[in-house]
């Protein structure tokens, strides 16, 4: 059996933590208001917490479902039992997937000062779960129409769980030369699609 792919999988498997943390770090860095350029205070080290924890509640659901699945076989297989087996999967990777976005959210967002301002992000993995179940029964229910409902609820919640915060005057921020400002940069991530939001 060749264990070179498990390997490679499993080594960016622990190296993504602190990649992501690194393209944090970069768009972060590179963001500048009123003069003062912001800065990630997050270490890789927290990252990988988030991401570790995730894989420990995707273990468990695994090993509900395979218990389940075990005690529902030998009773004979049928639609109902196929969804009792399946349903544990899919709640535990619909769980993790909602607690890494609202812990890296809280992570990044609370440690990314930028002169004075301080923000505050208190996402909460249940109410995004939540949030992501309804969004997918509501777009699949319609069809697909209800895709802009759906964004636009998500982004209120995460707008309503989100604080700025002043720790100084904001007398503080000098004004920025926004001349040498080129939308190159905005325009090249638009034609590749890329996610550069923190």
């Amino acid at each position: 059996m060749d264990y070179l792919p498990i390997l490679v999988f499993g080594l960016f498997g622990l190296a993504f933590p602190w990649w992501l943390r690194h393209l944090k770090a970069f768009i972060i860095g590179n963001t500048l208001y009123g003069g003062e350029r912001g800065e990630l205070l997050a270490n890789g080290g927290q990252f990988f917490k988030v991401y570790f924890t995730a894989g420990l509640i995707i273990s468990a659901a695994g090993a509900v479902g395979g218990i389940a699945g075990v005690m529902i076989v030998k009773g004979g297989l049928s639609t109902a039992a196929i969804v009792m087996i399946a349903a544990p999967f899919y709640a535990g990777y619909i769980f993790a997937f909602a607690y890494i976005k609202a812990n890296i959210t809280n992570l990044v967002w609370n440690n990314c000062p930028i002169g004075p301002i301080r923000f505050r992000s208190t996402l909460e993995a249940f109410g995004l779960a939540k949030l992501y179940i309804a969004n997918a029964v509501a777009i699949i229910a319609s069809l697909g129409m209800l895709t802009p409902w759906a964004v636009i609820r998500t982004f209120k919640y995460r707008a309503r769980h989100i604080e700025v915060m002043a720790i100084g005057p904001l007398t503080d921020f000098r004004g920025s030369d926004t001349s040498a400002v080129q939308a190159a940069g905005a325009e090249v991530a638009e034609f590749f699609d890329l996610d550069l939001s923190v």
